[in-house]
């Protein structure tokens, strides 16, 4: 049986939003989805804990793979997906309660287009608004210079497999190498509502091993691949 979106939220060790991150799925205005959870080899025993309580749950899908990180975690999640559109959660973060039914409008405008991204809030550890990030317009040069297609991104799922998804050998920059590879070959498109909450110190907490120095190095290796070191 087909749906129309599968939202896939990757896990490691962080069970403490876990639960926040799939009621705010789950509460979702647009009911055509399906949630993909990929435990990434968590060895803490918290995520196991909080995830029985959804096993049996009727349209969550909870799969389980050895420590690879989010991009291989996401692949996995993908690779199982059913869904027209694939969506990108992460853990400790949360979606607004319309943001599918707001991006399934967007399909509908732009059928053609092959990866949205929204505007956002980042929120502080008790769910409050501390910032907003308003989406730009996509333009492949703004592209080269920083990561302008992220949050809440959701992908063709056909497109997302025709390049092969995340570079798994990736730790850091993942989702932007990914995004490079999509302008490529496919259409984006900004949504300028506000559909993502993401939590503070989003930026930093699945790269604590990498020194801001080398998270630069990272980046600007990702940008040299197609034609800018700047």
């Amino acid at each position: 049986m087909s749906t129309f979106f599968s939202v896939v939220i990757p896990v490691f060790n962080r069970s403490k939003y876990l639960d926040k991150a799939l009621q705010s799925v789950l509460g979702q205005t647009y009911k055509d989805f399906e949630i993909i959870v990929v435990d990434d080899g968590s060895d803490d025993g918290e995520v196991e804990l909080e995830l029985r309580k959804y096993t049996e749950s009727k349209g969550i899908m909870v799969l389980h793979q050895r420590h690879k990180g989010p991009g291989a975690a996401i692949n996995y999640g993908v690779s199982r997906a059913r869904g027209e559109y694939v969506c990108r959660l992460d853990s400790d973060d949360m979606l607004t309660p319309e943001a599918i039914e707001v991006v399934r409008a967007y399909v509908n405008e732009f059928p053609d287009v092959d990866y949205f991204y929204s505007s956002r809030y980042t929120i502080d550890e008790e769910d409050r608004v501390i910032k907003v990030l308003r989406s730009v317009p996509f333009d492949t040069k703004k592209l080269l210079r920083r990561n302008i297609a992220n949050h809440l991104v959701c992908w063709k799922r056909r497109s997302f497999i025709e390049v092969e998804g995340f570079d798994e050998r990736l730790c850091y920059g993942e989702d932007y190498d990914l995004a490079l590879r999509m302008a490529e070959r496919f259409r984006f498109q900004n949504i300028s509502e506000i559909l993502y909450k993401v939590r503070r110190g989003h930026e930093d907490r699945l790269s604590r091993l990498y020194s801001g120095e080398k998270r630069t190095q990272i980046v600007k290796a990702i940008r040299q691949k197609y034609g800018n070191s700047t």
